[in-house]
């Protein structure tokens, strides 16, 4: 229970960094999803690299 409640704590006290840290993750997360469609768009036999 002790672990829980700290946790809890934890997320209470730094839940306006985690919310950017989430948005920057997110920002992240959206450039590698557009580079690693690209890649397999180029890895692709039927298309070929832009």
């Amino acid at each position: 229970m002790a672990i829980v409640t700290l946790h809890q704590k934890l997320l209470f006290t730094s839940a306006a960094e985690n919310a950017s840290l989430f948005s920057l993750t997110l920002t992240n997360m959206d450039g590698l999803t557009i580079m690693t469609s690209m890649a397999k768009r180029c890895i692709h036999p039927s298309q070929e690299c832009p």
